[in-house]
Parts: structure tokens; C-alpha cells; sequence
């Protein structure tokens, strides 16, 4: 019990400082700056201290505050870390328990990983920026291509998802003239295709429109949105990917026998 209970704070603090490098990134990357550089306070540009890159114990030390000017920190840094150390220590012991053998849970979680942090990036820019930068989108689709091949997934399955993923934003954005859907919702489309397969490509586009629709009709009867409104939908294609990651096969299970398959 106390080796899986270091295991899960080990995994925990791995998935918090994700978190935290997504936090900087997305501030670097809007700021047009490089991701490798010291971090530093926004408001004053005092560079973090190595005792001030903690995820989660900093801020909570700190009381969330800069050290130096004392301004308060964004609260979105915390969630995130907090977010991302549970799901991560999830997606540890859930392919741990279903993972065949050794070699096939490094793979996998190494491709979950990955997604995960990748998905949570652009989850995050698209709320905050209505974009999903090809910066992030393209290697992503690479490097869950390559990873699942490893893993042993048939490369036609994958490209097959890829297509789809890919291709059902491509009809929307042609048949629209860019006007239903961004360009950026393509790549996404192809990313979550590389990194689920087929079928669970199907599952999280599901996913997706189910939630996309249900928070359109709040937005609209609690009279904050109107039906042509902009609506940042790589959020819900990345929550719909990270669902269908480790649920995928069991929707579409369900929903067969629904239809009394």
C-alpha cells in the first residue's frame, strides 16, 4: 500500500509540473517568446528561483503571491498543475491494471501522456485564444502516429482515423466557406484520430458534439449566446479525446447495444 501510495505522489507531482510547463508555454507562445527560457513573474519579470517552480507547494508557500512584487498570482497556474497531477496518476493505474504486460504499459502510457498533455494545451489556448496553434497540432499528429505504431495498432486503422477525424472538419469548413468551423479544428480532428484509432475517433466526436450542444442551449437560454455565436469547440474535441482515450471502446459497446447490436 505504501509503495503504490509513493507511486501515485511520484506520478502526481510528474503530471503538476506538465501542468505547470503548459502554463508557461501557452503565456510564452502567445507572447510570441521561447518556451526554454528562466520563468519569470509577469507583472515585475522577476525570474522564478529554483525553490519557486515547485508545482502546487510554491504556490501555496508563496500564498499566491509573487515573491517579489507581491502580486497575486493567476489561480488558472494551480488548477492546472492540480488538474493534470490526477489525471495523470488516473491514466497511470488505469492502464496498470488493464495493460497486458510491462512492455505494452510503457508504450501506452507514454502515448496517453503525451495526448493528455498535448489535448490539455490546446484545450486551454482555444478557451483563452479561440485558436489551436499548428505549433502544438502538427508534431502532435506525428508523434502519436509513431508512438502507436509501437504500440502495435495497425497503421491503416490510424490513417483510417485520421481521415476521419480529419475529414469530417474538412467537409464542414469547404461545405461552410471556413464559416461553421476554424482550420484549426482539422489538425485537431487528425491529432485525436492519431491518437485514439479506430473506432474511438467516433466516440470522442460524439463526445464532443454532445457537449458542444448542451453548453450552446445553456449559453442560449441563460440569453449569453445567440445560435450563430463563436464557440471555441477544440475545448470540447479535446475533453470528447481525453473520454474517449479510456472509455472509447466501452461507448461505443454501449451504444451498439442501445441499437440492439
Amino acid at each position: 500500500m505504501l509503495f503504490i501510495i509513493l507511486v501515485a505522489f511520484i506520478v502526481f507531482i510528474f503530471g503538476a509540473s506538465i501542468g505547470s510547463f503548459i502554463s508557461a508555454s501557452i503565456y510564452r507562445m502567445r507572447k510570441k517568446e521561447t518556451i526554454m527560457g528562466r520563468s519569470y513573474c509577469p507583472k515585475c519579470g522577476y525570474k522564478l528561483a529554483f525553490f519557486d517552480l515547485f508545482p502546487l507547494f510554491s504556490f501555496i508557500f508563496l500564498r499566491g503571491k509573487c515573491r517579489k512584487c507581491k502580486e497575486i498570482i493567476d489561480w488558472s497556474n494551480f488548477i492546472i498543475e492540480f488538474v493534470l497531477g490526477i489525471i495523470f496518476v488516473f491514466s497511470f493505474f488505469y492502464r496498470w491494471i488493464y495493460a497486458p504486460d510491462a512492455d505494452a504499459f510503457s508504450w501506452v502510457i507514454l502515448r496517453d501522456w503525451t495526448m493528455l498533455g498535448g489535448l490539455s494545451f490546446l484545450f486551454i489556448y482555444d478557451l483563452k485564444y479561440k485558436l489551436l496553434p499548428d505549433k502544438i497540432t502538427l508534431p502532435l499528429i506525428v508523434i502519436l502516429f509513431i508512438l502507436n505504431v509501437f504500440i502495435g495498432i495497425n497503421i491503416l486503422n490510424i490513417l483510417l482515423a485520421i481521415g476521419i477525424g480529419a475529414g469530417f472538419f474538412l467537409l464542414q469548413y469547404l461545405i461552410s466557406g471556413g464559416k461553421w468551423i476554424g482550420d484549426g479544428d482539422i489538425r485537431l480532428g487528425a491529432v485525436l484520430g492519431a491518437g485514439l484509432g479506430f473506432p474511438q475517433i467516433i466516440s470522442a466526436l460524439l463526445i464532443a458534439y454532445i457537449f458542444g450542444a448542451v453548453y450552446g442551449l445553456i449559453l442560449i437560454v441563460r440569453k449569453k449566446a445567440k445560435m450563430k455565436s463563436e464557440v471555441a469547440f477544440g475545448t470540447f474535441l479535446a475533453v470528447g479525446g481525453v473520454i474517449a482515450l479510456f472509455f472509447g471502446n466501452k461507448i461505443i459497446s454501449w451504444y451498439l447495444g442501445l441499437m440492439g447490436y
